[in-house]
């Protein structure tokens, strides 16, 4: 009776221990599907940020970088390893723009999203003009999304430089100019025909 006994005990035991190895061997087949995903999702999270045509800065609550995509390093002429660990201020921006319009951390962690225009004067002297999209993200952590606009910056003072020696030709040739809408039946006139 003893012998039978241990026998059905020894057969109980064994089946124990293949269905524990059949569930561990299950365990590590999800857990290794699951380790093959996130390295996936990584990829993708990665190669979205890195082919993304404007800067993009993650940082931390305290403003210290935490990630920068490709183009991040290219505005600001830096490998990625001289951003990650830095706090934005110590970023190569020129002081009279960080004077002119300070980092508003206030701001973003109101949940505002903050937009400012800075010069970035890179190591190799040249400067570039950048609009800032900065926000709190669900985590607490900040997204800032850098888009170049030096050469707009540049066509907006050509213009602006075109209009003001207009103005100043007309007032010289005391000429003016107009024009009439005809869909709307506005008239506009330069300053110059109002004052003569």
């Amino acid at each position: 009776h003893f012998n039978r006994l241990n026998r059905a005990l020894h057969g109980k035991i064994s089946d124990l221990e293949a269905s524990r190895l059949r569930l561990l061997g299950l365990h590590e087949a999800e857990r290794r599907q699951a380790s093959e995903a996130l390295v996936s999702s990584d990829q993708r999270y990665r190669a979205i940020l890195n082919f993304a045509v404007d800067g993009i800065l993650i940082g931390s609550h305290e403003g210290v970088i935490t990630e920068a995509n490709m183009r991040m390093c290219e505005l600001f002429g830096l490998e990625r390893g001289a951003l990650i660990g830095k706090h934005i201020s110590e970023m190569p921006f020129m002081s009279e723009s960080v004077h002119e319009k300070p980092f508003r951390f206030d701001l973003v962690q109101r949940g505002e999203m903050v937009v400012t225009e800075r010069v970035i004067r890179r190591r190799d002297g040249s400067e570039i003009v950048v609009e800032m999209h900065t926000k709190m993200m669900p985590d607490g952590s900040y997204q800032s999304i850098y888009h170049d606009i030096t050469e707009r910056k540049r066509v907006d003072e050509s213009l602006a430089e075109t209009r003001r020696l207009l103005e100043e030709t007309q007032q010289i040739a005391q000429l003016g100019g107009w024009k009439y809408d005809v869909a709307t039946g506005k008239i506009s006139w330069t300053d110059e025909v109002y004052r003569i």
